[in-house]
């Protein structure tokens, strides 16, 4: 049941990190839009285009690390 249960985990894992490069990328694009293009003219965007990249950019990584340590926790931390 626990072996199910790990490659469950590791195969949405998996998905999820597939999944999380094209939807953050497209993410920080609209960002940099917001910031750079759209911000020039109104003030106000121009915070929104930079949080939008931060934003992205942070889950971007942790859905990147998310599935190493994991796979890390799965090897060695069972003992």
């Amino acid at each position: 049941m626990v072996q199910m249960l790990t490659g469950l985990v590791a195969y949405i894992l998996n998905i999820v990190r597939i999944y999380s490069i094209p939807l953050c990328f497209l993410g920080i694009a609209i960002g940099a839009i917001h910031q750079y293009i759209i911000g020039i003219r109104k003030l106000d965007t121009l915070e929104k285009g930079m949080g939008l990249i931060v934003t992205f950019v942070t889950i971007l990584i942790i859905c990147q690390v998310l599935p190493l340590a994991f796979a890390v926790f799965v090897k060695f931390g069972r003992g």
